[in-house]
């Protein structure tokens, strides 16, 4: 039997589990572009963060970085919830919808450039999540109507921010899938 190294933290606080659940019932109409459930990308994005190594904290907002983004509730519902520490992080990596893209994409990048390291991390997080469920999807043949060189660039310009501010293997990880999804759509 293999000895595991032990952190001496609680595999699930009490906090996390209930940012779970607040996300689940925040998106829980929602569904993915690519099919299933909405939940599943959030989730993803904290377990990469969990598996990173991450503080709750990180954990935790990485369960709820698309809440304000995609769901009625606000800044202050999560930090009423969840603390200003999480909520801020979150705010960090809110995209905001009311912009027109590219405004919105300067502005999301100047974001990550400016906050702190914890947001690129859950935006690497976000990136990873994404570009797999995409390629998953693709490898599978389900129909693409986006503009993939489009999106490769905008993701290759979110991770140059992050790269700069963020000594992490999951930054390596990132920018494989991007160079896998760059390679898929230039076949």
């Amino acid at each position: 039997m293999t000895n595991f190294e032990s952190q001496n933290i609680p595999y699930l606080s009490q906090e996390t589990l209930e940012s779970i659940k607040f996300s689940a019932e925040a998106h829980k109409d929602q569904v993915r572009i690519k099919g299933g459930p909405f939940i599943s990308h959030p989730v993803a994005v904290g377990l990469i963060l969990s598996r990173a190594g991450f503080p709750d904290k990180v954990v935790m907002a990485g369960f709820l970085h698309d809440v304000i983004e995609d769901t009625k509730y606000t800044y202050e519902d999560i930090k009423s919830r969840f603390g200003e520490g999480v909520a801020n992080l979150v705010r960090w990596v809110t995209y905001d919808q009311d912009l027109p893209t590219d405004e919105g994409k300067i502005i999301y990048r100047k974001q990550l450039s400016e906050g702190p390291v914890e947001a690129c991390a859950i935006s690497a997080a976000d990136l990873l999540a994404n570009r797999t469920d995409t390629l998953h999807a693709l490898q599978n043949g389900v129909d693409w109507h986006g503009d993939g060189a489009k999106m490769i660039e905008y993701d290759t310009k979110r991770l140059k921010i992050i790269k700069q501010r963020l000594n992490h293997q999951l930054v390596q990880e990132v920018e494989a899938i991007i160079e896998q999804a760059h390679q898929f759509f230039n076949k």
